[in-house]
Order: structure tokens, then sequence, then C-alpha cells
């Protein structure tokens, strides 16, 4: 039966953490009833139980190619240019095609040049603050990172010791 339950996680497209979370729910619910008397024995300890390979596993991380790259961060550095096609309101009225050119906000030419060449996280970035950047030594050092933690966004320290660094930039940068 047990089986079972991580066959379906499985179907349902959910990872292999969540197969295996269930799996300890299960086992720490008989080995409560274990104790009690309740069982003879816990199944999951005495079944070996097969956790197919999720959908995570199946899909390769794809990474940029530096001409990519490349061609990314060049585009970063000119406008954007969006062309809207001609639109039928429910009126009837036609609105003719028409084409849009937005500058790209430094921000973001910022933000994605740090994880381009900091590799840092989105969490990471997003709570940077201009202290954490020491432009003469061209460094810029983790002491936080944001995350969701139930459903509002928490600025905390990094989940581990090694997520507080300073990494060195580029010149480019």
């Amino acid at each position: 039966h047990i089986q079972a339950i991580v066959d379906k996680i499985h179907e349902k497209g959910l990872s292999g953490s969540a197969m295996k979370n269930a799996v300890a729910a299960a086992s720490s619910i008989f080995s409560c009833a274990l104790k009690k008397h309740m069982l003879n024995d816990n199944p999951c300890d005495r079944r070996r139980i097969d956790y197919p390979e999720s959908a995570e596993s199946d899909e390769k991380l794809r990474f940029f190619t530096a001409e990519q790259v490349q061609r990314f961060l060049d585009a970063l550095g000119k406008p954007l240019v969006i062309d809207h096609p001609e639109t039928v309101r429910k009126n009837g009225r036609v609105i003719p095609a028409w084409t849009e050119t937005r500058e790209i906000n430094p921000q973001w030419q910022v933000f994605f040049y740090l994880a381009v060449f900091g590799g840092f996280r989105r969490g990471e970035l997003v709570s940077l603050k201009w202290s954490d950047i020491d432009y003469k030594a061209q460094t810029v050092t983790i002491r936080r990172a944001a995350r969701c933690v139930q459903g509002e966004l928490a600025i905390k320290s990094p989940k581990t010791r090694s997520g507080q660094r300073t990494i060195v930039l580029p010149a480019v940068c």
C-alpha cells in the first residue's frame, strides 16, 4: 500500500522529496502505533520502496552558452521594442497595430549582471543593500536573503553559514 501512495504522488508530478516526505510521515505514524503495540511491525521498514525518478530529475539543467550570455547582456543595453497587433474590442472598435519602445530600467541591468557574473540567487539579489557593495574592491557581500515564509516576503540570514560570502566581481560589472 505504501508503494501505491508513492506511485500516486509520482503520477501527480510531485517532486521526489514529496514522495519521501509522505513515506516519512507514514513511517512516523506506524512507529507510534508500533510503540503502543497496535502493530507488529512498521510497513515502511520491512519493504523496500521504489522511488520513481521525479520529473525534476528527468530534466537536465540547461545553462546559457557564453555567446547566449553575451547576446542577453547586449540586449539589456538596447531599448525594448514591442509590436502590438491590431485588436478589435468587444464594442467593435478597431485599435490599429502599433509599436512601443521602452528603455530597460538600469536596475534590471544591474540585477542581471550580478546574477550572471556573481552567480547570486534571486533572493540574495533582491535583499542587497548599497552597503553590501564595495565599489573600490569590486565586491558584493551577501549577508541576507529574501524568501517567502507563510505567503509573506521575509528577509533573513542565508540558510547556511557558507551562504554568507563576499564575491569579487569582474571589471565588466
